[in-house]
């Protein structure tokens, strides 16, 4: 059988920046293979491994970027495949493209899979993307007695890097810590509700405390920065 090339179109999320985990899915019998006295091709066995030989992000002018962390995540069906978006990449629209190979049995010729998409993928961030950071906080003032029934709201960039059991705000003189209850959790947004589970919430200025998910801190290990201006101040209520 020759080598075989499959199209999709199915591909999630459809942008992102350098360390983006993104799948997408193979039409059904896309992976089709000679069978034994078949007349025709049959589908490839199920929990037949498949190797990814080649990955890479081709752009719209200049040179393809390779792309080391592409998997298929489905050997029963072989319908869904993720890869990760390189670091140091370009802002900019790409198209993916993959190789596999697998040999359904011993003694058999390998067989030679071509992926490529029909639709762009596009890249927000390139160098230096990965660096979560935050940037401003809302409300910038609120009373110590209601900001437990109110949302505080922080911006800035890549802020889904943050695992969000680790949120809490300290007061940055008399140092205690309280946690938060994350309530939206994207990107460039991460909105939660102070929790003083009975304790005294001080008056004063609060910081953001957050660790990185272990799959961020592989992609970078910087911590988070925490901008000054994401601070916030609580009054005597």
């Amino acid at each position: 059988m020759p080598d075989t090339r499959i199209y999709f179109s199915d591909i999630s999320p459809s942008e992102g920046p350098a360390g983006t985990n993104v799948t997408f899915s193979a039409p059904p019998d896309s992976f089709m293979i000679d069978g034994d006295g078949a007349s025709k091709p049959v589908p490839l066995p199920p929990n037949t491994p498949l190797e990814n030989i080649s990955a890479w992000l081709e752009p719209e002018a200049g040179d393809r970027v390779p792309v080391f962390q592409c998997n298929c995540v489905d050997e029963m069906a072989y319908s869904m495949f993720s890869f990760v978006v390189p670091p140091g990449i370009s802002t900019g629209y790409y198209i993916l493209s993959a190789n596999f190979i697998t040999s359904p049995s011993s003694g058999e010729d390998v067989e030679k899979f071509e992926m490529t998409a029909s639709i762009e993928f596009h890249v927000t961030g390139g160098q230096g993307a990965g660096r979560c950071e935050v940037m401003s906080v809302t409300p910038v003032e609120n009373d110590n007695e209601s900001v437990v029934w109110s949302k505080i709201t922080y911006r800035g960039h890549w802020l889904s890097q943050i695992d969000a059991s680790t949120v809490k705000v300290q007061n940055v003189v008399q140092g205690s810590i309280y946690p938060v209850t994350v309530i939206t959790h994207e990107d460039n947004m991460m909105s939660g509700k102070m929790i003083g589970s009975g304790k005294k919430i001080y008056p004063g200025r609060y910081k953001l405390v957050v660790e990185k998910t272990s799959a961020a801190l592989e992609l970078d290990p910087e911590p988070v920065m925490i901008k000054p201006s994401s601070y916030f101040t609580l009054v005597p209520g």
